[in-house]
């Protein structure tokens, strides 16, 4: 089945734009990483457990939100 996509076009004051895209699985709304590569360290479980998370560092060993957020933050790194 195919993906819902959303694009989010930003434009800066310096002229610069970019583009990013979601996709969501059709069927369950889930989101769909397009991080293929091993989430940065700062993404760990253990490195700032939420209260009420129930998941365990040993079994989960990066937090899903974070890690599904790294590809965001990597993607607008250079615009702080």
């Amino acid at each position: 089945m195919n993906p819902i996509k959303i694009v989010y076009d930003f434009a800066f004051p310096d002229g610069a734009s970019k583009a990013y895209t979601v996709e969501l699985d059709r069927a369950t709304l889930s989101y769909h990483s397009s991080a293929t590569e091993q989430p940065p360290a700062w993404a760990r479980l253990a490195n700032h457990q939420c209260g009420h998370c129930p998941l365990e560092p040993e079994e989960h060993p990066y937090c899903p939100v974070a890690t599904n957020l790294s590809s965001l933050v990597e993607f607008f790194k250079d615009k702080a």
